[in-house]
């Protein structure tokens, strides 16, 4: 089985991939339904893709722990956009993805801090 790291960078990567294209739905497939602020974090995602174009997301895993099934990345992370005024923007943050094992991959169970999504 992939290594706890590898499977945390592999998920971020698909997940970044979906995010940047304007895939809602495959991102969503990311999502334990169950997390806590589902349905409100689902919408927050919905609504920054309508406002936001030529997305460039980079998260910087800077620790992964495994507990059981339970991994969790600490990560900072950085983005850019262009507004549907064309304003380009910058931000960035820090954040602890809190993530389920189901078989080989992945899924958010949980977010502290500033979400890169």
């Amino acid at each position: 089985p992939a290594s706890a790291k590898a499977l945390a960078r592999s998920t971020l990567d698909a997940m970044i991939e979906d995010y940047s294209s304007n895939r809602a739905e495959a991102l969503f497939g990311h999502l334990e339904t169950d997390m806590s602020g589902y349905l409100e974090y689902r919408e927050r995602i919905r609504d920054t893709l309508l406002a936001q174009r030529q997305i460039n997301l980079d998260i910087i895993v800077d620790t992964v722990i495994e507990q059981g099934d339970n991994i969790n990345v600490l990560a900072h992370w950085d983005k850019g956009w262009i507004d549907t005024a064309t304003t380009h923007h910058l931000s960035k943050g820090r954040c602890e993805l809190l993530f389920r094992r189901q078989g080989q991959r992945l899924r958010l169970r949980g977010l502290h801090g500033d979400s890169p999504f």
